[in-house]
């Protein structure tokens, strides 16, 4: 059995310290900008986290994605579990505006219904 040079580990693990680092600094840094929060939320649903996984058709594909979105969304939460809980606010207010402005549309249509 060989034996690891004990410099070459010290230098490995400072290296994978090194960019432990800079990708938790990245993600906090992306969290706090109103693109990043979307990006993740994109992130979210482009892995299906949210979405039941009924099909047995490409089980292994569909299961190996969500795991990938689950492993960033946790680590978006214990970074910056404020910026997350705030990304969901912000795309919930966003989607009542859009509800609303749907609801006043279709109100128009009936409006314009009757009057004819």
């Amino acid at each position: 059995m060989s034996k690891v040079n004990p410099k070459y580990k010290e230098v490995v693990e400072r290296w994978q310290r090194q960019d432990d680092k800079r990708l938790n600094d990245d993600i906090t840094w992306l969290l706090r900008n109103k693109e990043g929060r979307r990006i993740l939320l994109w992130l979210n649903s482009l892995t299906g986290i949210y979405a039941s996984v009924s099909s047995l058709e490409h089980l292994e594909y569909v299961i190996g994605r969500r795991e990938v979105g689950l492993e960033i969304l946790a680590k978006a939460n214990l970074l910056a579990p404020e910026m997350v809980a705030l990304a969901t606010k912000e795309r919930s207010t966003e989607i009542a505006e859009r509800n609303e402005e749907i609801r006043l549309a279709l109100e128009e249509d009936k409006t314009r219904g009757t009057n004819k």
